[in-house]
């Protein structure tokens, strides 16, 4: 099931929830004796484009056609804020200039995404320079890039700094989903 839960005040929550044929639903994390509140926020703490998901039990794993799957397990999952959409070009740009302009320009050319082996040119940076900054091009197969398309061929380095990056910008705890 997907429930809306609304209060005045309050933006809305989607609160999923599986209640199979015979069982009940309780909102308990495991090992606790009594219910978690559903935690309700108030617009002003969300961004247009963050997903707020509410604590609560969820399914994982024991998808025998995905490669390294762990085995199916209920796990509870604390409340967290996520963003609707991808890391987009034009923002991994912000990034990579940001870290040019405070004279970190060493530390942006190695969190440049690059093209993987196979994909033309091994190694060859996916965004181009123009009078020191990273600037979209053309991607391997001659196609330009666009600002609003997701940013790929980030490592983990990449992802993991400008999460750390975004985190400072705005002042809340962002990091990657895990």
């Amino acid at each position: 099931y997907r429930l809306r839960i609304t209060a005045k005040g309050f933006a809305d929550a989607i609160y999923p929830m599986v209640l199979e044929r015979g069982q009940h639903w309780d909102g308990r994390p495991p090992g606790d004796p009594s219910p978690l509140p559903v935690r309700l926020l108030r617009p002003e703490e969300l961004a247009p484009d963050d997903v707020y998901v509410p604590a609560g039990l969820c399914w994982t794993g024991g998808d025998r056609e995905a490669g390294d799957s762990l085995p199916r397990r209920r796990i509870w999952v604390d409340a967290f804020v996520m963003k609707r959409f991808p890391v987009t070009n034009a923002e991994y740009l912000a990034f990579l200039n940001d870290l040019v302009d405070a004279g970190r320009e060493d530390e942006a050319v190695a969190l440049c995404p690059r093209t993987q082996q196979g994909m033309g040119d091994l190694e060859r940076p996916s965004f181009a320079r123009e009078a020191g900054r990273f600037v979209l091009t053309v991607d391997s197969l001659g196609i330009p890039m666009e600002p609003d398309w997701p940013v790929v061929l980030v490592d983990w380095y990449g992802a993991m700094a400008y999460a750390r990056w975004f985190a400072d910008r705005t002042g809340r705890p962002w990091r990657l989903p895990n």
